[in-house]
């Protein structure tokens, strides 16, 4: 069922027992934590670890293009091999500090490291969002920083070895939910991810790409002329839009195997928005096959005037939280196909189509039957419920909340 998202509550107890139980956004959250708005701007750190990926990345931008600045101001500690829109966040007027060595580093050097990035702290932050960087969080330990935890994917959930550190825990949709969120007396919020509808919808736009490029090659060709060329996308065909990393997770091998299972169907193409780094066989092989063209890693305007070039968004991830892809993708109107372990957001919705079989045939009828024009829904869902504004107002209130006398080991419950 669709729901409307007014503001983040504090959850204690059990997590929901993920698929069965339906989908309540805020389930025992209780009453709402009592919420004042800090009387002075408190600086907020983002952390963006470099296996961060696009969505965070997205997740990133996101958040500090729609903080309110009187009451937040944004910083971002971003491994330089993480992002690729450093330049678009200092537009923004956002404080990006790159450590010297990498935020996600570990091993025989740790100790070393961290002594290391204790001088690059910003000692000033007030309070960290950190999206899965145990550096990151011993760092503002040592510095006394509250530090909430972002969990982003279900496979985020299994990997907090720092849990005892932490002031608060945020999930991004319940099949987040893993044994070790819920934790005692440390506040949880469920806050659903959200994106900038005035942005992210669809444009008359041509598609302008190079050869394909990792994401580390295209931050080093920023600012560079490049021979751009068009891409030739047939409106009479079904164009299929697959856009991520190929990581394990990411189910590229069911991706190779529904493309190569349609090669000879000459009415569909795929178009893939993915980082080459690391993947040439299979590069090669999407590429050598005539319904399909990898573009490598896209910029933000490229990839938005894709989906809107498409028709459906496809997804074979075998572990998702909720994919800002899949609802940037929705808001420029492409259909979303998805595998069922990504599927939680548009299963409740009521809008694409999730599949549960593991075989591509599955997949492959699903886009064959998937309807006409049917983009403005997908779209008018992810305005109502998924949009920018209510999600960073959500963190704005977690945030007052922690900062709000909300101390270290202390329930929520002993500080009403």
């Amino acid at each position: 069922m669709p729901f409307e998202l007014v503001s983040a509550t504090v959850c204690q107890g059990d997590a929901p027992k993920h698929p069965t139980e339906p989908w309540r956004p805020f389930k025992d959250a209780g009453e709402p934590a009592p919420i004042s708005w800090p009387k002075k701007p408190k600086q907020v750190l983002l952390t963006l670890p470099a296996f961060g990926g696009t969505g965070v990345s997205s997740w990133v931008e996101t958040m500090c293009a729609h903080m309110d600045r009187k009451h937040w101001i944004p910083n971002v500690w971003a491994d330089q091999a993480a992002i690729t829109s450093i330049d678009r966040l200092r537009e923004l007027g956002v404080n990006v500090i790159v450590p010297r060595v990498s935020i996600t580093s570990s091993g025989e050097n740790s100790y070393q490291q961290r002594t290391e990035l204790l001088m690059d702290w910003p000692v000033a932050v007030d309070i960290v969002q950190n999206s899965i960087s145990d550096l990151a969080v011993d760092v503002a330990s040592f510095h006394g920083v509250p530090v909430i935890e972002t969990i982003h994917g279900w496979s985020g959930a299994l990997k907090l070895p720092y849990k005892d550190k932490l002031s608060g825990i945020v999930a991004v949709s319940d099949i987040c939910w893993g044994p070790y969120v819920r934790l005692p007396n440390v506040p949880t919020s469920l806050i659903p991810n959200g994106v900038d509808t005035e942005y992210w919808k669809r444009v008359d736009e041509e598609v302008e790409v190079v050869e394909p490029r990792t994401m580390l090659k295209l931050r080093f060709d920023m600012g560079n002329d490049l021979n751009l060329c068009k891409l030739d996308i047939d409106k009479n065909k079904k164009n299929i839009v697959w856009a991520g990393r190929f990581t394990v997770e990411k189910g590229p091998d069911m991706l190779y195997n529904i493309v190569r299972s349609t090669s000879h169907i000459p009415d569909l193409h795929f178009w893939i928005a993915a980082d080459t780094l690391g993947n040439p066989d299979l590069v090669a092989g999407l590429n050598a096959m005539p319904n399909c063209s990898c573009l490598g890693f896209l910029p933000k305007d490229t990839l938005r005037a894709l989906y809107s070039q498409c028709d459906i968004y496809l997804s074979t991830s075998k572990h998702e939280g909720m994919s800002m892809a899949m609802l940037e993708a929705m808001a420029c109107e492409c259909f979303p196909i998805v595998a069922a372990a990504a599927g939680d957001t548009i299963e409740r919705l009521g809008i694409g189509n999730v599949i549960s079989s593991d075989v591509p045939q599955a997949y492959i009828e699903a886009i064959q039957e998937a309807p006409d024009d049917c983009g403005k829904d997908g779209r008018a869902a992810v305005v109502k419920n998924f949009g920018a504004e209510k999600m960073v107002t959500s963190y704005g209130h977690f945030w007052s909340y922690i900062l709000g006398g909300k101390r270290l080991g202390q329930s929520a419950s002993s500080q009403r």
